[in-house]
């Protein structure tokens, strides 16, 4: 077995580099040279322009158990005031 295993590298562009990416293409510059420039992949804008991935991009992981509100029901009451 190989012990020397990498990480993957999960995304190497924000949410924020993407949405310009998809904007300056949608303003007509050409879909490689936009990736290429922004760093994001040709098949995430091609997902995105074609609908594939819904904007916007849903967290990933299981739902959360506790409601938001509920989480901050709970976090009042074990803050210590000073």
């Amino acid at each position: 077995m190989n012990k020397n295993k990498t990480k993957k590298i999960f995304r190497k562009y924000s949410e924020d580099v993407l949405r310009k990416a998809l904007q300056e293409i949608k303003e007509g510059s050409t879909l490689r040279e936009t990736c290429r420039k922004y760093g994001v992949p040709r098949s995430t804008v091609l997902d995105r322009i074609k609908g594939r991935i819904p904007e916007p991009l849903q967290r990933m992981g299981p739902d959360p158990v506790l409601t938001t509100k509920v989480e901050k029901k709970i976090g009042k009451g074990t803050t210590a005031k000073r």
